[in-house]
Formats: structure tokens, sequence, C-alpha cells
């Protein structure tokens, strides 16, 4: 359960106008995912990962089951 707002710490340049379509805390990892755009299903598509020690990745989820993942920060 959550226990109130903290301040981010690290601010995460997005481009003005992005618009996140979905935020998800995954606890095995301890990241964030934010869905920049995906398919009806949520498997495939664009999302930012949010890693503890600040380190940003962006994620391409094609259908045929790879993935393109640039670091960012």
């Amino acid at each position: 359960m959550a226990t109130g707002i903290v301040k981010a710490t690290i601010p995460v340049a997005i481009q003005p106008g992005t618009r996140l379509l979905q935020m998800r805390y995954e606890e095995d990892t301890h990241t964030w995912i934010l869905w920049l755009h995906h398919d009806l299903q949520m498997q495939h598509g664009t999302f930012l990962r949010l890693e503890p020690g600040g380190g940003i990745e962006r994620v391409v989820r094609r259908p045929d089951g790879t993935d393109d993942v640039f670091r960012v920060r």
C-alpha cells in the first residue's frame, strides 16, 4: 500500500506533448514502466523503463518476439 507521494529526485526528460498511456511498477525488478504506445493487449509497443539507480531504457517490443533496447541514460 502506498505511503504517500514522494518528490522525484531525478528528472525524466520526456518531449512535451507526449502522452503516457500507463505507468506500472514492476515489484520484482523495482522498475517503473511508462508505456508511450501499445497494442490492445499491451504486449507490443514502446515504453520507457526507469531503473532504481537512475538508468533509463527505451524498449520497443515487436510482435515477432524481439526487443529493441536503447539506453537513454
